[in-house]
């Protein structure tokens, strides 16, 4: 997990839009970059994780509005 983590703090740090969004294809549904670094801290309890949660809403992330 840290090492995932590294390069994803590395891609926030230098500029990658912390509202991206995944787009939906037939098997997987469309995720934000903070709603999967979410599920990944919820199912790892990964402390790295809670911290790149963190800091995509220090930069600005927001949670989507789900219909």
């Amino acid at each position: 997990m840290t090492r995932y983590a590294k390069i994803i703090e590395l891609l926030i740090t230098h500029g990658a839009d912390p509202n991206a969004l995944l787009v939906e294809t037939r098997f997987d549904p469309s995720n934000t970059a903070l709603e999967v670094i979410t599920m990944v801290y919820k199912k790892y309890a990964s402390p790295e994780f809670e911290r790149l949660q963190k800091m995509l809403i220090e930069r600005g992330a927001q949670w989507r509005n789900e219909k």
